[in-house]
């Protein structure tokens, strides 16, 4: 995530003169190249922020669109991560065995 403004505690912070940096020139890690906010995250920030107006009906679109981001990274992750999903896979019929 990128923000574009300032930040006088930032600058206060700042370490030597040729390391300063601006809060717009930091980039901050959201969530890993899987997890993420997507597009459907930023537009309903936009709308509950009243930054932007929305359209009748925009929850149920953007929670939909939401919807098919997330199962899509999440099959990403676990085509990625296999064992994780193995070891999902017995802990839950171990459960289920249990009752």
């Amino acid at each position: 995530m990128q923000v574009y403004g300032t930040s006088p505690a930032l600058e206060g912070l700042n370490g030597r003169a040729d390391q300063k940096r601006t809060l717009d020139k930091l980039h901050i890690p959201v969530g890993g190249k899987r997890f993420r906010p997507c597009i459907e995250d930023v537009i309903e920030f936009l709308v509950t922020e009243r930054l932007a107006e929305a359209h009748q009906g925009w929850e149920q679109r953007i929670e939909e669109g939401r919807v098919r981001y997330r199962r899509s990274q999440l099959k990403a992750a676990m085509r990625r991560h296999p064992d994780v999903v193995e070891e999902y896979l017995r802990d839950r019929e171990r459960e289920d065995k249990r009752g």
